[in-house]
């Protein structure tokens, strides 16, 4: 099968069609190809990281000039092999090139040649038929293709960018997902104490020799009083098992101790991990027609804008989810909340997701009026009028949710 695909600024428009069709070959067309041939790179890199092959060339058709289009498409149509189809796809792109096809499709009986568009949002596709002057519509579900999807690197990467690191990853079956559990009960219960008691409990643990995991702290520094770690967050993080104390190491006034896992050490070094773990969770989690709502999730993403050399402007992403091929770009904030976010959220949703991007920020205490943390009625206000303004959703009070209950704040974005 030929794939000629109408070459949109959109690369998720560009790409969706060859992950449904697997054509051998994708023509992209268009009165302006530079930028096309930039990007038809990007596409290969995911195909063949996929070990799908389709070869993808590039035929530039005039501008504004109707007839000057569909020859070259016809030319397109025959020079492919005997018995070979060709499929049309008119999801998008020029619309002088898709006014020449449908000149095209409108007098063609061709069996062989056909006409396809598919809703990137939906993954529903509808092929259409000619032959003897009748059209057949056939209505496909590619929403549990296997192929037609993007992984949230997959997704950077076909918008120009580089994933320069990311979170550690686990599946729902996985003994973290109750330690996620376990810090997000401690921290919930005070998210902005708790921003507080990790930054002072982290800036009093020291490495026990330079390539070592044991790390130590002083028992002294451990208390009630204002410049010591808080004595009530110790027991709760050491009762729970997220710290294992060597009880045959500790002695006098120093408690020598391993972290239990990566998360539990990043988690108790960096205050705001615990929440976004606790999203990371909910996203694995969430279900949506009894599979699972999202295919690729990750967090703590960092993005560099310059896909060859990883460097120049880079954001980090607190989570971010891949629903098919489109994505969810997730801040999440335990304390408070500036304005600047809005627009660095605005900013990597168009840049990456460009129509087809969601942007949420999930917040904690800052929208929660019953709490000390909060911004203030005039502030808040401002920040809601200015993430309506921006199309960014906002989730308050995350705190007041554990368990199911959490889970379903990220679970209703489908």
């Amino acid at each position: 099968m030929t794939l000629i695909e109408i070459f949109d600024r959109t690369p998720i428009e560009n790409i969706i069609s060859t992950l449904a069709l697997k054509p051998n070959r994708t023509v992209f067309i268009g009165p302006d190809l530079k930028k096309a041939r930039r990007m038809i790179a990007r596409y290969e890199k995911v195909l063949e990281n996929r070990g799908m092959s389709c070869e993808m060339t590039t035929v530039s058709v005039p501008k504004n000039d109707l007839c000057g289009i569909a020859k070259a498409i016809r030319g397109i149509i025959g020079g492919v092999r005997e018995n070979e189809n060709v499929v049309i796809d008119i999801s998008g792109g020029d619309e002088g090139v898709l006014v020449a096809v449908g000149m095209i499709l409108g007098t063609t009986s061709n069996p062989r040649i056909h006409a396809f568009r598919i809703n990137p949002v939906s993954r529903r596709g509808i092929l259409y038929s000619f032959n003897s002057g009748q059209t057949e519509r056939y209505i496909y579900d590619f929403s549990y293709n296997t192929q037609v999807y993007l992984t949230c690197e997959e997704n950077i990467i076909i918008h120009g960018g580089a994933v320069c690191s990311k979170g550690v990853n686990f599946d729902i079956n996985s003994p973290i997902c109750a330690d996620v559990e376990r810090i997000w009960d401690l921290c919930r219960r005070d998210p902005a104490g708790w921003n507080y008691k990790i930054g002072k409990l982290s800036g009093e643990v020291s490495r026990f020799g330079s390539d070592s995991e044991v790390r130590m702290i002083s028992k002294d520094v451990i208390g009630s009083g204002k410049n010591q770690v808080d004595g009530e967050l110790w027991r709760g993080i050491t009762e729970r098992g997220l710290l294992i104390i060597d009880e045959e190491m500790s002695h006098g006034s120093v408690i020598f101790f391993r972290y239990k896992n990566k998360i539990a050490e990043e988690c108790l070094n960096k205050a705001g991990s615990a929440l976004e773990y606790r999203t990371y969770l909910a996203g694995i989690r969430a279900v949506k027609d009894e599979a699972p709502a999202y295919n690729s999730v990750e967090t703590g993403i960092t993005i560099a804008w310059d896909e060859d050399s990883g460097g120049g402007t880079r954001n980090e992403i607190d989570c971010m989810l891949m629903r098919g091929v489109c994505p969810i770009f997730i801040s999440c904030k335990n304390g408070d909340v500036k304005t600047d976010e809005l627009y660095k959220l605005h900013t990597v949703a168009n840049k990456f997701g460009c129509d087809y991007a969601q942007s949420m920020l999930l917040s904690t205490v800052y929208f929660d009026e019953t709490n000390r943390a909060f911004g203030g009625h005039k502030a808040t206000l401002t920040l809601k009028e200015r993430a309506s303004d921006m199309g960014i959703r906002l989730i308050s009070k995350a705190h007041l949710n554990t368990g199911r209950s959490y889970d379903s704040l990220i679970e209703k974005l489908t």
